[in-house]
């Protein structure tokens, strides 16, 4: 499955939106279940969010999430994000 930077933004504006400590969930019709599943995944890999046993509701955004998410805003490519991912 391909990568959709608009999806990992979503997902990241969604656990930023998520004021309080129980986990996000994600719904939408622009995006599969499985689509949504392997992103939250893969964001949760890269340490973007605190991890979650089931990937029907995700985690908190992490420090390194919160720093992912800001460079999307500024319209940062994959290969960019893929920096803040595997940078301490």
């Amino acid at each position: 499955m391909k990568r959709d930077k608009s999806l990992i933004m979503l997902i990241l504006e969604t656990a930023e939106a998520n004021d309080t400590a129980n986990s996000a969930t994600l719904k939408t019709d622009k995006f599969s279940a499985l689509q949504i599943d392997y992103h939250i995944e893969l964001c949760t890999e890269a340490g973007f969010l605190q991890d979650q046993a089931n990937h029907e509701s995700f985690g908190q955004l992490t420090w390194r999430g919160h720093n992912a998410l800001d460079r999307l805003r500024e319209g940062c490519t994959m290969k960019q994000l893929d920096i803040i991912s595997t940078s301490s």
